[in-house]
């Protein structure tokens, strides 16, 4: 695995958390799959950013991936904010990356190695007219796969939705968890966990 780095305007943050993430249905309630890729960076300058760690987040729309073993390999690029792909930087707000490259490596150990660059806006302290635009950043590590997250609308079973979420992912390489209640003031949510099994890398 290659040495973790994480880079902005030029200056190095200490790196912290990398993992991509998934959930279905998606946050807007659809019926698709969409990976997140989230990578911190730690401060090392309290006068660079007053003090505050920066996260870079990519959001995998219409890349066709059904396991977190396909990620290896892929490469994706875009070059405008309406490519069907989309990163932010946060700081203070969330702001857009009109310009990034991610190039996925080899998986080991249930981590898979990846770098990216591009160019991003950046808002710099806590008002929102301040805008840094085309921050160049560069990003490399390994990311962790989380479980995929699968919710179960009226607390019905995930074997009666296992056809369908099957169209959309590869079942064969996950492991699934027991249903999980989350329990809020006026609402009890229902979920389980699709666990990667990462048996399968080991054996392959």
């Amino acid at each position: 695995m290659s040495k973790a780095s994480t880079k902005l305007a030029g200056r190095q943050f200490t790196p912290g958390e990398m993992v991509i993430t998934s959930q279905l249905p998606d946050s807007m309630g659809n019926w698709k799959l969409n990976w997140d890729l989230s990578v911190r960076g730690l401060t090392q300058d309290d006068d660079f950013l007053h003090g505050y760690d920066f996260k870079a987040s990519a959001y995998f729309h219409l890349l066709e991936i059904k396991s977190w073993r396909d990620f290896e390999g892929k490469s994706v690029t875009w070059d405008s904010l309406n490519q069907g792909f989309e990163g932010t930087l946060y700081v203070f707000e969330h702001a857009e990356i009109p310009r990034s490259k991610i190039t996925f490596g080899q998986i080991e150990d249930g981590k898979i190695e990846f770098e990216w660059e591009g160019e991003g806006h950046l808002f710099f302290d806590k008002s929102d007219s301040n805008l840094w635009k085309d921050v160049p950043f560069h990003l490399k590590g390994s990311a962790n796969f989380e479980p995929t997250m699968i919710y179960l609308k009226d607390g019905t079973d995930f074997d009666s939705l296992s056809d369908r979420v099957s169209e959309i992912m590869n079942l064969d390489d996950y492991i699934v968890s027991e249903k999980i209640a989350d329990e809020r003031p006026n609402h009890t949510f229902h979920y389980c966990h699709l666990i990667p099994d990462h048996s399968i890398e080991k054996a392959s």
